[in-house]
């Protein structure tokens, strides 16, 4: 790391054309046959293929230079030569998109980053966006205590897989005597078979990764530190294919550690509904669920005529409004515009500034507020409130069902003296 941090200051090519013996790249002074900053004259395209062909520029912070050499159509048009250009001209009217790319390793925490910003000129604007990536490398006890707590989860899983054959064993038998599971029993049934399924498939995935992720982070910073950048044995293709191998290899890690995360936030979202879903043992812990069956019906009728009325407002917005507001400029861009002002800040449709001029936003803003805010959102708020009104007065008129701790006793009890007293099994 340190290595890296004197490479800017000290290999750099000074303008004009004074370099001396040692540097990263070789000037413009030196001739056609030097290797100079950016793509090579014997093959202009080698790395831009799979680009469709676009002419590509290869950037990099190491080689702070102020001038580069890009082989263009010379005046004429007849012949392609080699140009000299100012690096601050790089960016001109055919650039399409530029790519920001960053590599950061954290010693302390053994973290690899990789920031990549993207800037697309496409389309008559610019558009931008960035993408953050980490690779966390697990070496001695912390890599000790994660596979232990993997083996645990293992076990759990075999758990579950025993636990879910008999009850489909089970709900099988009573079949065959005519007795059928509820709508919930099956339900409970397939989530706790995709449960299982997925988190195995994040185990498998997943401990070979962390197992292996100290020796690659080591692997791939070593290859970055050791690229020989101030060594004139190596030409500069050579620097730069090392360099992008490199980066192949550091991007190939953190899609794959990025795609074992997609399926570890599906294993969440599974977790989190399987254990809303177990409140329901309890009526007096089943307010979620009970709630919900309750305001089912009421809830899928609401959703029709909310979908109906947003989409509604989305297409006029886009159709009245998106020649002079960016944020309803096209119709997808009306709908989250919508969207995030149901939600509140900072996704606001204001009625103040230009809002004001305009007679017709005045008069879309509050039919949008009245409708939207005042009239649906109170409906909807009024059916969980009925719904929960209707479970408590149910749960009043149950005489059979305590509370959650007098109910766990009770069982306790029972099962002592089930036992004790060799009671036959319940049916």
């Amino acid at each position: 790391v340190e290595t890296l941090s004197h490479l800017a200051a000290e290999g750099r090519c000074q303008e004009p054309y004074t370099c001396t013996a040692g540097q990263i790249y070789a000037c413009p002074a030196d001739g056609p046959q030097a290797l100079f900053f950016g793509l090579d004259e014997a093959d202009p395209h080698k790395y831009s293929s799979g680009l469709g062909g676009r002419y590509v520029e290869y950037l990099s912070v190491i080689a702070d230079h102020a001038l580069l050499v890009r082989e263009e159509i010379l005046p004429g048009g007849q012949e392609r030569g080699l140009v000299v250009r100012r690096t601050r001209e790089f960016l001109d009217t055919l650039t399409e998109e530029v790519r920001l790319h960053n590599v950061l390793y954290s010693v302390e925490f053994g973290i690899t980053t990789e920031l990549l910003v993207t800037f697309d000129t496409r389309g008559g604007k610019v558009s931008s966006s960035s993408k953050v990536l980490h690779y966390v490398a697990l070496v001695g006890d912390d890599l000790a205590f994660y596979i232990t707590l993997q083996a645990t989860c293992v076990l759990l899983v075999v758990i579950m897989a025993v636990d879910s054959f008999f009850t489909i064993s089970h709900m099988r038998r009573g079949m065959k005597k005519g007795v059928y599971p509820s709508m919930g029993m099956v339900f409970l049934t397939l989530t706790d078979l995709a449960l299982i399924l997925c988190t195995a498939s994040l185990l498998v995935l997943i401990i070979p990764n962390k197992a292996t992720s100290g020796d690659e982070t080591e692997r791939i910073i070593n290859r970055l530190v050791a690229i020989p950048w101030t060594d004139e044995v190596f030409s500069m293709a050579e620097k730069k294919l090392e360099h992008l191998e490199v980066l192949t290899e550091l991007e190939f890690l953190l899609t794959n550690d990025e795609s074992i995360n997609n399926i570890a936030m599906i294993v969440a979202v599974i977790l989190l509904v399987r254990i809303v879903a177990a409140t329901s043992a309890h009526p007096r812990i089943a307010l979620i669920t009970s709630t919900l069956g309750y305001a089912f019906m009421d809830l899928f009728h609401f959703c029709i005529v909310f979908i109906l009325l947003f989409v509604s407002f989305a297409a006029i917005a886009t159709w009245r409004f998106g020649s002079g507001r960016r944020d309803m400029v096209g119709y997808s861009a009306a709908l989250q515009a919508l969207f995030d002002t149901l939600l509140g800040p900072p996704g606001v449709l204001s009625a103040t500034g230009s809002a004001a001029e305009d007679p017709e936003m005045i008069v879309f803003l509050g039919l949008y507020f009245v409708v939207m805010f005042f009239i649906l959102l109170n409906f909807i708020l009024a059916i969980f409130v009925s719904a929960y009104g209707r479970l408590v007065a149910d749960l009043e008129a149950n005489e059979i069902e305590h509370d959650v701790v007098s109910d766990f006793c009770t069982m306790l009890i029972y099962i002592f003296r089930s036992a004790r007293n060799a009671w036959p099994r319940r049916t």
